[in-house]
C-alpha cells in the first residue's frame, strides 16, 4: 500500500510540473569581471521539471544562452546536482551581459533583470597642467566613477609635435620601462605613475577606457582624462603625492628652494 501511494506521489509530481519558488530578487548588480548566480527553482524540492530553458533578453530579442556563443565556457547550471534547483551561474561578466533573463519551465517563467557595471571615469572636461621637474616621479590620477569597476580597454597614450604614441599597457619610445599603473588593491583606479622624468617627456598625457555600448552595432563609448606635463629643469624639488577622495582623484604639490 505505502508503495503504491509513493509511486502515485510521484506520478503527481511529475504531471503537476514544476512550479517556481516565488521571491522578491528582481534586479541583481555586479562588476564586470564578476561571477554571477541567476536563482531559479521550483516551489516543490522533490518536482522534476520536464522542460527548462535560459533566454536573455539583451538585445530585444530572445535568445538561449546555452545557444549563444558570447556565453560560451561561462555557464553552468545545477539541476543535475538538484533537479528543482534551476539557478544559472554566468561567470567572467561582460558588459555586454546587462539585460533581462527569462528561466522558463513547462509552467511558468521568472524574469530577472542583470546590471553589468563597467568602468566610467570621474568626469573632467577641461585638460589638467601639471608642472614637475627632470629626475623626479609623477602620478596622472585616473579613476573610475565607482573604484570597484574594472576597466575595458584602459590606454594611457602621449602625444607631443603632432605624434600619438600609446605607453600604456603597450610601452614604446622613451617611456619604456619607467611607467606602471599605481599598485593597490582597488581595479578602479588606473592611475600612471612616470619615474626618472626627462624633458622629453613634456606634451599632453590621455588616460582612455573604452565600453562597448548596448544596441549599437558594435559602437563605443571613449571616456577621457587629458593631462598637460610641463617639464622644468632641476631647480627646485617637488613632493607629488597621490590623493584619493570620494572616487575621485588629484594631486596634491609641494615645492621649496634647494638648501645651498
Amino acid at each position: 500500500m505505502m508503495k503504491c501511494l509513493y509511486l502515485l506521489s510521484v506520478v503527481f509530481h511529475i504531471v503537476a510540473g514544476c512550479a517556481l519558488s516565488s521571491d522578491n530578487l528582481k534586479e541583481i548588480t555586479r562588476h564586470r569581471g564578476d561571477s554571477v548566480l541567476l536563482p531559479c527553482s521550483c516551489s516543490d524540492l522533490n518536482t522534476k521539471h520536464q522542460k527548462l530553458t535560459w533566454k536573455s533578453y539583451r538585445t530585444g530579442h530572445a535568445e538561449e544562452v546555452f545557444n549563444d556563443k558570447r556565453y560560451r565556457g561561462r555557464l553552468q547550471l545545477f539541476n543535475n546536482i538538484s533537479p528543482a534547483n534551476l539557478s544559472l551561474f554566468i561567470s567572467d561578466l561582460r558588459v555586454e551581459d546587462q539585460g533581462i533573463y527569462r528561466c522558463s519551465t513547462e509552467k511558468e517563467i521568472k524574469d530577472i533583470k542583470l546590471y553589468v557595471k563597467g568602468c566610467e571615469l570621474v568626469k573632467k572636461t577641461e585638460v589638467e597642467h601639471v608642472t614637475v621637474f627632470t629626475g623626479e616621479s609623477v602620478v596622472l590620477p585616473c579613476v573610475c566613477t565607482d573604484i570597484q569597476d574594472k576597466p575595458q580597454g584602459l590606454k594611457w597614450e602621449f602625444y607631443r609635435i603632432s605624434h600619438y604614441e600609446e605607453i600604456y599597457p603597450k610601452q614604446t619610445g622613451h617611456h619604456r620601462n619607467r611607467v606602471k599603473l599605481v599598485t593597490n588593491n582597488s581595479p578602479g583606479n588606473l592611475s600612471l605613475l612616470i619615474s626618472d622624468l626627462t624633458e622629453e617627456d613634456q606634451g599632453d598625457y590621455t588616460c582612455s577606457e573604452k565600453e562597448k555600448l548596448q544596441h549599437t552595432q558594435g559602437k563605443q563609448r571613449q571616456h577621457l582624462h587629458q593631462y598637460h606635463l610641463r617639464i622644468e629643469p632641476d631647480a627646485i624639488y617637488v613632493n607629488m603625492t597621490h590623493i584619493h577622495t570620494a572616487g575621485a582623484a588629484g594631486i596634491q604639490i609641494s615645492a621649496g628652494e634647494e638648501n645651498e
